[in-house]
């Protein structure tokens, strides 16, 4: 069986570990990006969701290797604070469904 990992900050960590979700904590983009490789050669990786803030270790290298996997399945959860929090829900959705399924498609 898979399993689901959050990437976050100390801050929000304590949520998902009371959700019952494993949790690695990265304080910087930096540090985040050194904690997805890592979780990249884990075997029991199905998800992983990677805090908005710290999705600047998305490099574009790193991005074109979560494209070609199968799995792990890389998810950015939205913050209150980042880009996501001041993009308006429709943008967001339609930003994610041209990542999922390679076009553009505009909701009402």
């Amino acid at each position: 069986m898979f399993s689901l990992t959050i990437l976050t900050n100390k801050a929000t960590a304590s949520g998902f570990r009371l959700a019952g979700v494993e949790v690695v904590e990265a304080e910087t983009p930096e540090a985040a990006r050194r904690e997805l490789i890592e979780l990249f050669n884990d075997q029991r990786m199905g998800i992983i969701g990677v805090d908005e803030n710290l999705a600047d270790c998305i490099d574009p290298a790193l991005q074109a290797k979560i494209d070609r996997l199968y799995r792990p399945v890389v998810v950015i959860l939205p913050s209150t604070t980042g880009a996501v929090g001041r993009e308006s829900k429709r943008l967001y959705l339609e930003r994610l469904l041209k990542s999922a399924i390679g076009f553009e498609m505009k909701l009402g």
